[in-house]
C-alpha cells in the first residue's frame, strides 16, 4: 500500500476513535443483601392453636386425636427443616364413663359429680369429714381413717390432696371447686382411692351439713384402664456444646379441646422453632412437645430419664411454656438463676411478671428437669376461667399473649448466651 494511503487510513481511524463514547467503568458486583432476621409472630402461632384445639380438639394421652396432634407437630417441625422424631413410651389410658355422689339418709340426694381422671373405679361409702385443703398438717390422720375426705380446691395439686388423705387411710376423696361450676381434673396416673369433684355450691352445702352432724355419702366411679402408647415429639437444632430445651405439653384433659392448656404453649414452641431455624445459636436447642403431662408429667419424665450423664451435665437450661395464651398476669417459676433473667425482660416487653409460688411452681413439665438438677424456667399466665373445661377453646387465646411469650423466650436465650 502506498504510504500516502496508509497515512489517510491512520488519520481516519484516529478521528473515529475520538468520537466514540468513553467506555464505562464496570462497577464491582454489589454485595448480596443481608436477609432480615425472621421475627416471632403471635398471629402465626395462633394458627397452630386453631388446628390443635379447633380442628383436632381434645387430646388425651394415648387417644387417636393425640396421635393426630403428634403427626401435626412433627410435620410442622419437619417443614422448618428439622429432623423431627417421635419418642414413644407406654402409659395407662383412662376411659371415664361417669361418676356419681349420693348423700345417704334423710338428707339423701344425688349431686352432679365429675370423675377425677385416673381415680380407680369402684364404689365406696363412708362418713364425710372436712380436711380443708388437704395439705400435710391440715388434718389428723386418725380423723380420716375409714372415711371420705371433703377437700377444698387450691394450693396443691389434686394428686397431692388425694395422696395425702389416702395415706391417712381415707376411703375416697371429694374435691369441691373455688369457682361456681364443677371442674375436670386428674390425679395423674397413680390414683389410689376413688375421687370426684363438685361445684362450689354443692361442696359448701356438704360442708355445712357436716358441721351440723354426721353425713354419709356414697361415691361411684365407672371407669376402666388399659395400656397404650404415648409419644413426645422432639427436634434438635445443632449448635454449641451446651443444650437449651424449649418445650410445652400438647396433650389435654378429656373434658375440653385444650386451647390454652396447652395448645398455646405448643404453638409458641413451634413458632420459636420456625424463627430460630435460620438464626445462629451459641447453644444446641432441643424443641419438645411433651405428651402425657396431664397424667403426671410422664412425657418430660421419660425424656429426662433417657438423657445420658453427659447430656444431663451439658443441658444448660429448660424453658417450659404452659398456658400462655389467656390471662392478664404473667407468672414465672422455676430455678432462680433462669427466672432472674426473665423478670427484667418481661418488664422491658411491657408486662411485669410475678413469681409463681406454691404447688403450681412444680405443676408442669419443667419440674421433671428441675428434679434432675437442670435449671428451668416456667412461663405461665393467670387466671384462665376455662381451665380444664369444654370452654378452653381457640377463640379465647390471645395472639398478643403468644407474641409476648415468644419474645420473652428469645430474650432469655440471648441472656443465657451472654453468660457463656
Amino acid at each position: 500500500m502506498p504510504r500516502r494511503h496508509l497515512l489517510i487510513l491512520l488519520l481516519l481511524a484516529g478521528l473515529i476513535w475520538a468520537y466514540l463514547p468513553a467506555v464505562a467503568q464496570v462497577a464491582p458486583p454489589a454485595e448480596a443483601p443481608v436477609a432480615a432476621p425472621v421475627e416471632f409472630n403471635g398471629v402465626q402461632a395462633k394458627l397452630h392453636v386453631d388446628v390443635l384445639a379447633g380442628e383436632i380438639g381434645s387430646r388425651p394421652a394415648g387417644s387417636e386425636s393425640q396421635a393426630r396432634a403428634a403427626q401435626y407437630v412433627q410435620g410442622q417441625l419437619s417443614s422448618f427443616g428439622y429432623q423431627a422424631e417421635l419418642q414413644s413410651f407406654p402409659i395407662t389410658f383412662y376411659d371415664d364413663r361417669g361418676s356419681t355422689l349420693a348423700v345417704a339418709g334423710a338428707l339423701g340426694r344425688q349431686m352432679s359429680a365429675n370423675t377425677l381422671q385416673y381415680s380407680p373405679p369402684g364404689a365406696v361409702e363412708g362418713e364425710l369429714v372436712d380436711v380443708g385443703l388437704a395439705r400435710a398438717g391440715d388434718f389428723s390422720p386418725a380423723a380420716v381413717q375409714g372415711k371420705i375426705a371433703l377437700i377444698e380446691r387450691g394450693e396443691i395439686r389434686f394428686s397431692e390432696k388425694a395422696e395425702n388423705v389416702a395415706q391417712a387411710g381415707a376411703l375416697g376423696a371429694v374435691i369441691y371447686n373455688h369457682g361456681p361450676d364443677n371442674f375436670n381434673g386428674s390425679l395423674g396416673s397413680g390414683g389410689q382411692i376413688p375421687a370426684v369433684s363438685l361445684a362450689r355450691s354443692d361442696g359448701e352445702s356438704l360442708l355445712a351439713q357436716t358441721r351440723r352432724g354426721p353425713v354419709t355419702v356414697r361415691i361411684t366411679v365407672d371407669a376402666s384402664l388399659d395400656q397404650r402408647t404415648a409419644a413426645n415429639v422432639v427436634a434438635t437444632k445443632p449448635g454449641g456444646p451446651q443444650t437449651v430445651v424449649i418445650g410445652g405439653h400438647f396433650d389435654s384433659v378429656a373434658a375440653g379441646p385444650g386451647a390454652n392448656d396447652n395448645g398455646s404453649g405448643t404453638a409458641v414452641m413451634l413458632e420459636l422453632a420456625r424463627v430460630l431455624a435460620s438464626r445462629p445459636s451459641p447453644f444446641t436447642i432441643k424443641f419438645v412437645a411433651f405428651d402425657a403431662e396431664e397424667i403426671g408429667l410422664l412425657g418430660s419424665a421419660h425424656l429426662v430419664g433417657q438423657l445420658s450423664e453427659d447430656e444431663l451435665r451439658t443441658t444448660r437450661a429448660m424453658i417450659n411454656l404452659d398456658m400462655v395464651g389467656v390471662g392478664d398476669e404473667v407468672r414465672l417459676g422455676g430455678s432462680d438463676e433462669v427466672v432472674s433473667l426473665a423478670f427484667p425482660i418481661a418488664a422491658q416487653l411491657g408486662e411485669p411478671a410475678r413469681a409463681l409460688g406454691g404447688g403450681l411452681n412444680g405443676a408442669s413439665d419443667h419440674a421433671s428437669f428441675m428434679r434432675a438438677g437442670i435449671a428451668s424456667l416456667f412461663v405461665y399466665r393467670a387466671e384462665d376461667p376455662n381451665y380444664h373445661s369444654p370452654n378452653d377453646r381457640a377463640e379465647f387465646v390471645d395472639p398478643a399473649s403468644l407474641d409476648f411469650a415468644g419474645r420473652l423466650v428469645l430474650g432469655v436465650l440471648d441472656s443465657l448466651g451472654g453468660q457463656r
